[in-house]
């Protein structure tokens, strides 16, 4: 064999040899990876591609772990209950604690009150989270009302420490935890180099980048008087924080009334604003939290009026879908959904 035929033989090999590697190499990135966990109180399911989402997925896991044994109210030991618990008491908690009850309080403020953490109280009088809801009498919520009040969560910076001036009052986060949660999720895809996947934690999702053929992620808007898997339409999103309310998820009914879980801290009761549910993209998670659940206790009329404002879907109690302009070219209404919803300003 002369020196031609060693060298074109060898070259043949090299370019197989790259050729397969080059089929691992794309195999592995378009392989699609899943996880699901319980966690933050909800199902929450992580989906994407390439060979870098098993790790970061596993560190979400473990981020939302942590969070629960922090924050989550039901957990006697986290620092959300040793605070609720204190008597008044300077409690010492860690800075991501301290930070996150922060950003909470200015959105407290920010709504004037409409948004609060300080619902605990109210909530477990409803129970509705629970599995024995109930309707208490109005003397029971004008009690509970006397609890609420977000100026009576007091912070110690250079202390790092919280404490409750009001006796009775207690803090839930459940307004806003999954979207600073979404928001961490989102840091560890970027420092894992995962460049497409989505975080779905019920009412808090994340999306990361495209799908694989450079086209937006679709995400299905429930529809709030069907079942799980029924739709009003979809939207398509690539790079945002999306956040949900709505009347339909946890709930209970008595004597024909429905009793949801979203408590307007101005009445003590479920909210009764003519929306049934409602879709905001923002550009954090926990801003996207915040916005779905205080435009949803504002209500309709609110969002009409402040429409452009935001990037919003609404769905009110007489069929009409609400959608900001921003968002009017990535939205679809389903044909199924047409005989019943109407968007705003269409026919």
């Amino acid at each position: 064999m002369n020196l031609k035929k060693i060298f074109f033989s060898v070259l043949v090999v090299i370019c197989c040899i790259a050729l397969l590697w080059m089929g691992i190499q794309q195999s592995a990135t378009t392989k699609k990876v899943e996880q699901t966990d319980f966690a933050l109180d909800s199902l929450v399911t992580q989906t994407g591609h390439g060979t870098n989402c098993k790790e970061a997925f596993q560190q979400v896991s473990n981020l939302m772990r942590q969070t629960d044994e922090r924050l989550s109210s039901y957990q006697l030991e986290s620092e959300i209950s040793k605070i609720n618990q204190s008597n008044g008491e300077w409690v010492p908690v860690c800075r991501e604690t301290f930070d996150l009850l922060q950003r909470a309080l200015q959105y407290c403020q920010q709504s004037d009150g409409v948004f609060d953490i300080t619902m605990g109280t109210l909530i477990d009088l409803w129970g509705i989270t629970g599995e024995n809801p109930k309707v208490p009498t109005q003397q029971q919520i004008d009690q509970a009302m006397e609890t609420v009040g977000w100026e009576n969560v007091q912070l110690d910076r250079e202390g790092c420490a919280v404490r409750l001036a009001k006796p009775g009052t207690k803090i839930e986060l459940g307004g806003i935890v999954k979207g600073a949660v979404s928001d961490q999720a989102a840091e560890i895809y970027n420092i894992q180099n995962v460049k497409s996947a989505i975080f779905s934690a019920n009412s808090s999702i994340y999306v990361k980048g495209t799908q694989l053929d450079g086209k937006p992620y679709q995400l299905g808007i429930r529809d709030p008087r069907g079942t799980a898997n029924d739709l009003i339409g979809n939207l398509q999103v690539s790079d945002c924080f999306v956040g949900t309310s709505g009347d339909y998820e946890r709930y209970f009914e008595q004597d024909g009334i429905r009793y949801h879980h979203i408590l307007d801290p101005r009445t003590g009761s479920p909210s009764q604003t003519g929306l049934m549910g409602i879709t905001v993209v923002a550009d954090t998670g926990i801003e996207a939290d915040f916005l779905s659940t205080w435009l949803f206790i504002m209500g309709k009329d609110y969002v009409e009026q402040h429409l452009q404002d935001y990037q919003v879907i609404a769905i009110d109690t007489q069929g009409k879908v609400l959608i900001s302009d921003s968002l009017k070219n990535q939205f679809q209404l389903s044909e199924e959904a047409a005989s019943q919803y109407q968007i705003e300003g269409t026919k």
